[in-house]
C-alpha cells in the first residue's frame, strides 16, 4: 500500500473505532439507567417496568394479595436487577418505604405469600418470632377447643 493511501486509512480506521466504542458505551449507561429506574428486561416482553412484572404475578382478593409467581412454598421470590428478592419484601420496600437494617417484614394477616403493603409491617426479628410463637400457641389452643367441641357433639349424639 502506497504511505499516501496508508496515512488516510489508519486516522480512518481509529475514527471509527472511536464511534463503535462511543455509540457501546452510550447504550450501556442507556440500559444501566433504565434498570436503575425500575425498568428491567423481560425475555419475553421487550423492556417493561418492574411494578407492572412484579403485578402481573399478583391476584388481589377482597383480603390478601397473593403472590403466584414463583418461590418456594412459604414465600415468593421475584428477580430484579439481577437479584432475587422475597416478593412480600420487594413489595414494601416498592410501595411503603426502606427496610431499615435488622428489620424483617412482617405479615399482619399471617398470609406468608400476601405482598399487599397494609398487611406488611416492618418489625424487629426477635419480635417477629414472639408474634409467630403467640400464633402458634393461638392456633393449637384453637385445635385444642375444635377437638373438646367435636367430643361433646359425639357425646351429645350418644346421649340420644
Amino acid at each position: 500500500m502506497p504511505p499516501h493511501v496508508y496515512a488516510l486509512c489508519v486516522p480512518l480506521v481509529w475514527c471509527i473505532k472511536v464511534v463503535v466504542f462511543t455509540v457501546m458505551i452510550k447504550s450501556l449507561v442507556k440500559l444501566t439507567s433504565r434498570a436503575w429506574y425500575g425498568v428491567t428486561h423481560d425475555r419475553y416482553a421487550g423492556l417493561v417496568d418492574a411494578e407492572e412484572r412484579f403485578n402481573k404475578y399478583v391476584r388481589r382478593t377482597p383480603k390478601c394479595w397473593e403472590w403466584t409467581g414463583t418461590g418456594d412454598s412459604l414465600y415468593g421470590n421475584f428477580r430484579f436487577q439481577g437479584r432475587t428478592y422475597y416478593a412480600h419484601r420487594y413489595a414494601y420496600a416498592s410501595w411503603v418505604g426502606q427496610i431499615e437494617d435488622g428489620m424483617v417484614i412482617h405479615h399482619k394477616c399471617g398470609n406468608t405469600r400476601c405482598v399487599r403493603p397494609t398487611h406488611l409491617q416492618a418489625i424487629s426479628r426477635a419480635n417477629n418470632t414472639a408474634e409467630m410463637w403467640e400464633r402458634q400457641s393461638y392456633l393449637r389452643a384453637i385445635k385444642k377447643l375444635t377437638k373438646e367441641v367435636e367430643m361433646l357433639r359425639k357425646s351429645m349424639e350418644e346421649k340420644k
